[in-house]
């Protein structure tokens, strides 16, 4: 053995990837004391972000805020875009 220690890091939680989530979320100038327009939750693998904001702008904005998470875990970005006129993103049918 060369002296190093085989360690296994665990797979952190979902609650913990979700709160690792919204504190990058929270911690972002342009969505500072507006996180209440996203919601963050977890589903089989993957950190989901859902709500609404104004450009799709703020939609990639809101992706690279939180960036990267531990162990592989995906980003799946369903927040629709939405202007003063409707709708402006198409929304796939959630059965």
């Amino acid at each position: 053995m060369n002296g190093v220690a085989n360690s296994v890091v665990p797979r952190p939680t979902p609650q913990t990837l979700v709160r690792l989530a919204r504190t990058r979320i929270e911690h972002n100038d342009h969505f500072a004391g507006h996180l209440e327009s996203v919601e963050v939750t977890y589903c089989e693998g993957s950190v989901v972000l859902s709500g609404r904001v104004p450009s799709f702008y703020l939609k990639s904005v809101l992706q690279t805020a939180v960036g990267p998470l531990p162990a592989g875990c995906r980003v799946e970005n369903r927040v629709d875009v939405v202007c003063c006129g409707g709708l402006s993103s198409p929304s796939p049918s959630r059965d």
